[in-house]
């Protein structure tokens, strides 16, 4: 069964219960907020369901236009899968799909997951910015409902949605709450990883190859200058 995009009435009921949601990211009808909706599509993927990185990776089948792009994984999920899913289905509320082809979406999962040598280091950033659809964000920027990619200092990456910066007692980033699938939660799941070289923590996540991606709220939208 191909993905049809929810009613706009829909995603404002589901985000009002979503627990992952923020007050003041309630989208309308005239101005939607494209992290709302990335943040209702990924609290509408249920939690756990087992981390699988030999399958697809995607907690339903990704399509377009009535198309496959990628089948269901069979047994679990896996990061570059569970987010790529969410964006898919975001980008096609938003209508950043519509002029586009099965091959060019097929060509953002490759970039998704770093299957291509070009963007291998931002992936989901370089996925966004190629096919126009979204564009890179500032950490100072960054908001819930961001897509980042993002390396640890043991070589390891991992591929998740943005919830929030981690502070201390004066206001230094020393981690980050995100949401996507992994080990430690048995699949879909939030979970918190700290900065390398954070005072008081032993995390390994490099802040220097932390990057961070965001939809365009409207087709051919430029971003924000602030942003």
């Amino acid at each position: 069964m191909s993905y049809r995009p929810a009613a706009w009435l829909w995603l404002v009921v589901l985000m009002t219960m979503a627990p992952l949601a923020l007050a003041n990211e309630t989208p309308t009808q005239d101005t939607p907020d494209p992290n709302a909706v990335v943040l209702a599509h990924a609290n509408a993927v249920p939690p756990g369901g087992g981390y699988e990185w030999k399958d697809t990776g995607v907690p339903y089948d990704v399509t377009h236009l009535g198309d496959l792009v990628i089948g269901r994984s069979k047994k679990g999920t896996y990061c570059c899968g569970v987010t790529f899913a969410v964006a898919v289905r975001a980008a096609t509320d938003l209508g950043l799909l519509e002029d586009k082809t099965l091959d060019q979406v097929k060509q953002l999962r490759h970039d998704w997951y770093g299957t291509v040598k070009e963007g291998a280091e931002t992936l989901c950033v370089e996925g966004l910015e190629r096919l126009g659809i979204g564009h890179a964000v500032a950490h100072d920027d960054a908001k819930a409902g961001d897509f980042v990619q993002f390396w640890r200092t043991n070589k390891s990456g991992h591929s998740v949605i943005f919830l929030r910066w981690i502070t201390d007692d004066n206001g230094q980033r020393v981690g980050v709450e995100y949401w996507s699938s992994q080990k430690s939660t048995d699949g879909v799941g939030k979970r918190t990883e700290y900065l390398a070289g954070a005072p008081g923590h032993s995390g390994k996540v490099d802040p220097e190859r932390f990057y961070i991606g965001r939809l365009h709220a409207t087709p051919g939208a430029a971003p924000n200058p602030a942003e």
